[in-house]
């Protein structure tokens, strides 16, 4: 018997089991003031970063000398921030509610696209079912004038002509 190919046979590896979560941010003032940030402080880094604290993962939640601060730089990377390194320091509150600011008015102009996207939609269908009722109630007077196949009226004779046309002639 030739031996088995690279994928066939039975499955071995792979994951078992619930996806593992990750470890929660704590960001109570207990946990991130030994820091001397809070969660959602902005910093600047010594290289001239600026981030916004997360909040602090423990090791082992029972052992507060195991956290670690973690900070969101602006291209969205999370990375630990390290103990006792000295030079971080938080942005002024002005920086911190010009954040808050530019936060609301995304927010804000994403709301007032999805609003206009939804009246355009809501106005096309509006056209539509317009444009049906006045196509079905011309379609009712141009039916009721003719007469339906078939259907004979009162003094009218329908001849079959041997072209295979039939033509409605009144007595």
């Amino acid at each position: 018997m030739p031996p088995k190919r690279k994928g066939e046979g039975s499955k071995k590896g792979g994951k078992k089991g619930k996806k593992q979560s990750k470890p929660t941010f704590y960001t109570g003032e207990e946990h991130c003031l030994p820091f001397g940030f809070r969660a959602g402080d902005l910093i600047r880094t010594p290289l001239g970063l600026i981030g916004t604290i997360l909040g602090v993962k423990f090791a082992r939640p029972d052992d507060k000398e195991t956290g670690v601060m973690w900070v969101e730089y602006e291209g969205g990377k999370q990375v630990p921030l390290e103990r006792g390194v000295v030079g971080y320091e938080r942005l002024t509150e002005a920086e911190h509610i010009w954040r808050d600011v530019v936060v609301i008015r995304t927010r804000v102009q994403k709301e007032e696209e999805e609003r206009a996207a939804i009246e355009q939609a809501q106005r096309l269908r509006m056209e539509a079912l317009a444009l049906e009722a006045a196509a079905s109630k011309k379609k009712r007077k141009s039916t009721a004038s003719r007469p339906q196949t078939g259907q004979k009226l009162k003094g009218t004779k329908v001849i079959n002509l041997l072209s295979g046309h039939r033509v409605v002639c009144s007595i």
